[in-house]
């Protein structure tokens, strides 16, 4: 259940993933109010998480906290459990 941020991330890095995801655009998800209000928690908790001033990777903190809401588990190619600056550090927190 990915955000709808992700799409439009998507969209700046590979025309040919953003296609893919549009064609598919019934499975995104848009931020509701309890995923809104825990975002700057997160935000403000795991500052290293995006850095500041840059809009890569800001879909991050959505999706993390999606994920937190709604009881699932987030699945990441990215390594360094222990790293507050990584996906996979900040889900593990």
């Amino acid at each position: 259940m990915p955000s709808l941020l992700v799409q439009a991330e998507c969209a700046k890095r590979s025309p040919e993933v953003h296609q893919w995801l549009k064609e598919r655009e019934q499975m995104f998800t848009a931020p509701d109010q309890a995923v809104q209000g825990r975002v700057q928690h997160v935000l403000n908790t795991y500052t290293g998480l995006v850095a500041p001033g840059k809009e890569k990777f800001a879909s991050d903190s959505f999706v993390i906290t999606t994920a937190k809401v709604s009881g699932h588990i987030f699945v990441t190619e990215e390594t360094g459990p222990d790293s507050l600056r990584k996906i996979s550090g900040v889900c593990n927190a």
